[in-house]
């Protein structure tokens, strides 16, 4: 019996090497960073069954063949592509050169900074949509917030809304069918975004998820940020262990874009072309306030990486300050670099993340990063209590990124993500006022660095870009 299990292990172990190398052949032909191919080497190197495993779930970066036609946010398949625009600035331009939307003027923009104010924000959006109701979320929650929500979705499907309700498969996977059949019942329509699959296939991957938040009523407001639909980030009754986030409300003419980049989302997961049935068309043109504002999408459809370009040049071009808020800090090597050099020019670089996330070994694999950036100059800061959610950046006193983007290497590279920059002064200084009172409640340093835990901080960094 032992010698047949010998013989067993054996042949899995070489037919995983195999595998391994032909994977090793797709990684070194792939536009990965340095970090992550030599990663993905060792790993298959060392431990092949263990290689294969991982890869299969987690290796894929872009979509491929089939999948890689999915529809781009500025694609308009009832008219010819908008043309570029003259840009308003550097980042404009960058935007610009991935074929997204340029900056928009005219957006009233309102940042809804607590649980219950962004649980009211999300009810009134609803409640004000008179054509359509485009909702997209990582996770949906099973709990009465999420069930509140459901039914006022429902509600306004039986008002005659055109209701969609895109979920992401692997976030949302605790939700049933039945937790969606009265929004069916009523007229409306629910999809799972790519179905998880360990063997990935054109539309089912298990790596490449949808992290978007958004809701559009009328292609005019918009909802978008960190928190996703469940009561662990919004409501309105004070509820333990919720997580600290931020969202926001925008109405103007960025919200046309954040219906674009539903519309995409939808036809890929759905089938169905919302923008085909009626002109797309914007909302007729009125100012709804002073905002200028930009949404960067990204994601596997790209064939770069729009707001990963963006954030590198956010940071290259800070003068006085750049303030970083993530619960998740593992970045790639470039945007550590960046955010290394900006500390060392003299900016106030600070990172604003967690001393205890619901990721223990995310927190632990942070840490190495965290100490390269106080090194340099910057300041680490971590919330004392509780979880912090909210994704956002603050650069000098006229620009600020807020959206559901970590600063981490799937948000950066793989996940399907959506920020909205903003270029104007008033929309920094909100962002950077709602940073100031939660850096409040940090504490500055980092742990002390012992032999041992210098050896586990490197094996940790070591294999960080795999995850």
């Amino acid at each position: 019996m032992s010698e047949f299990l010998a013989t067993a292990l054996g042949w899995v172990w070489g037919l995983a090497a195999l595998l391994c190398l032909w994977f090793a052949v797709e990684v070194l032909r792939s536009r990965r960073q340095e970090q992550a191919m030599t990663a993905w080497l060792l790993l298959f190197a060392l431990t092949p069954p263990l290689g294969v495993l991982l890869y299969l779930a987690f290796g894929s970066r872009k979509l491929r063949r089939k999948a890689a036609r999915k529809p781009k946010p500025a694609e308009h398949p009832t008219g010819p592509a908008t043309p570029r625009e003259a840009a308003i600035n550097d980042l404009d331009h960058l935007v610009q050169a991935h074929g997204l939307p340029a900056a928009t003027e005219g957006n009233g923009v309102t940042l809804c900074g607590t649980a219950a104010g962004a649980y009211d924000a999300v009810l009134d959006l609803i409640g004000r949509a008179e054509e359509s109701l485009w909702v997209t979320t990582y996770i949906l929650g099973t709990d009465p917030v999420a069930r509140e929500i459901l039914r006022r979705l429902a509600e306004r499907a039986a008002a005659g809304v055109q209701v969609r309700l895109l979920i992401d498969d692997l976030g949302s996977r605790p939700v049933r069918d039945k937790d969606l059949a009265s929004l069916a019942t009523a007229g409306g329509r629910s999809a799972r975004f790519m179905p998880a699959s360990l063997i990935p296939r054109p539309r089912r991957f298990a790596n490449l998820r949808n992290h978007r938040k958004i809701i559009v009523a009328d292609r005019r407001l918009a909802w978008s940020g960190g928190m996703n639909l469940s009561e662990q980030y919004l409501g309105p009754t004070p509820a333990e262990g919720r997580f600290r986030d931020l969202s926001f409300v925008v109405e103007g003419p960025a919200a046309k874009v954040y219906a674009e980049v539903f519309a995409a989302d939808w036809l890929f997961a759905a089938g169905e072309d919302l923008r085909a049935p009626r002109p797309w068309e914007p909302p007729p043109a009125r100012a709804a306030g002073p905002g200028v504002v930009q949404v960067v999408p990204s994601g596997p459809e790209f064939e770069g990486d729009p707001y990963h370009d963006v954030l590198l040049s956010v940071a290259h071009r800070a003068e006085r300050r750049l303030w970083a808020i993530t619960p998740y800090f593992v970045p790639d090597l470039a945007t550590l670099k960046a955010l290394v050099v900006t500390a060392r020019r003299g900016v106030d670089v600070r990172v604003a993340t967690n001393r205890a996330s619901d990721t223990g070994f995310v927190d632990f694999a942070s840490i190495p990063y965290l100490r390269a950036v106080a090194g340099a100059g910057g300041r680490v800061l971590r919330l004392r209590e509780g979880m912090l959610h909210a994704k956002a950046v603050v650069a000098d006193d006229a620009l600020a990124l807020a959206g559901t983007a970590n600063l981490d290497r799937r948000s950066l590279l793989l996940n399907f993500e959506a920020m909205a920059l903003f270029h104007g002064a008033t929309e920094a200084r909100a962002v950077a006022d709602w940073a100031e009172a939660m850096l409040a409640d940090c504490d500055e340093g980092l742990p002390p660095l012992t032999p041992v835990r210098q050896v586990a901080e490197g094996l940790a960094r070591l294999f960080a870009p795999v995850l």
